[in-house]
């Protein structure tokens, strides 16, 4: 069964990952989100999957199945760098 990040075109180019924000949940990750926004960065935070709707959902379910249930090859820096390649930030 083909992926999902698989059937994803390959971008032109990827946005260079400036800063990579990693921390647990309610410590002021949206926050900063917003505040990395304000100031001309474009973050990828969880509030990005719940705003794509459906394909980010499954992209991103997708990404914890095949790491932690051997649905398939883990997601490695390619299929990151494609499903990410319009941010430039990690939160």
């Amino acid at each position: 069964m083909s992926r999902l990040i698989d059937r994803l075109p390959t971008p032109k180019q990827a946005r260079e990952k400036k800063v990579i924000v990693l921390s647990r949940s309610r410590v002021g990750t949206f926050s900063l989100y917003q505040a990395l926004g304000i100031l001309g960065y474009k973050p990828y935070h969880m509030a990005e999957v719940a705003r794509g709707g459906i394909p980010q959902m499954a992209l991103f379910e997708e990404a914890l199945r095949c790491k932690y249930l051997g649905a398939g090859k883990p997601y490695g820096k390619a299929e990151f760098d494609k499903w990410l390649a319009e941010y430039d930030v990690s939160t």
